[in-house]
């Protein structure tokens, strides 16, 4: 797998988890990097962050 699929799924998984836990993405993020479990690729901290700056509008587009 490409390491910007990699990345994605991380991504994925990070926000998944996050939604599980009822907490925050960055939340879920900061503490898997915290713990150790940090994503390897910096691309999956810019999905991660960037879900959360444009989570507003993603919702608005969904719900569309």
């Amino acid at each position: 797998m490409a390491a910007r699929s990699k990345a994605r799924k991380r991504a994925l998984d990070v926000l998944f988890a996050s939604e599980l836990r009822g907490e925050s993405a960055n939340d879920a993020l900061d503490r898997a990097i915290t713990e150790g479990d940090a994503p390897t690729n910096a691309y999956t901290v810019t999905l991660v962050r960037g879900v959360v700056e444009h989570q507003t509008r993603i919702d608005e587009i969904l719900a569309d």
